[in-house]
């Protein structure tokens, strides 16, 4: 549905842009999802796992609708989208125009 399955321990670094926030009512944490640009490979990132600055960074790049690069490490799938654990993320420079 969301594009390739990922499999747990695979590296990713790639850009994506938060789409949706929400509290995860088994974990009672806060999670981003997160698509792949381009593509639309989706990914599920909590504050169990990812730091809570990466966290931070991902919900204020969701409020502006901007892209940042991430890297991290599969950790699953949660339904039909993978869980990320994201250790690092990255502006994605602008182009000049």
């Amino acid at each position: 549905m969301y594009g390739s399955a990922g499999f747990a321990g695979e590296k990713v670094e790639m850009a994506v842009v938060p789409v949706a926030v929400f509290l995860d009512q088994g974990s009672r944490g806060f999670c981003a999802e997160v698509r792949g640009t381009p593509g639309d490979r989706m990914f599920v990132v909590c504050d169990d796992a990812t730091s809570k600055r990466v966290m931070e960074e991902l919900f204020a790049l969701g409020k502006k609708g901007e892209a940042c690069t991430v890297v991290g490490e599969v950790a699953g799938r949660v339904g039909d989208v993978d869980r990320l654990v994201v250790s690092q993320t990255r502006p994605i420079a602008k182009a000049n125009p």
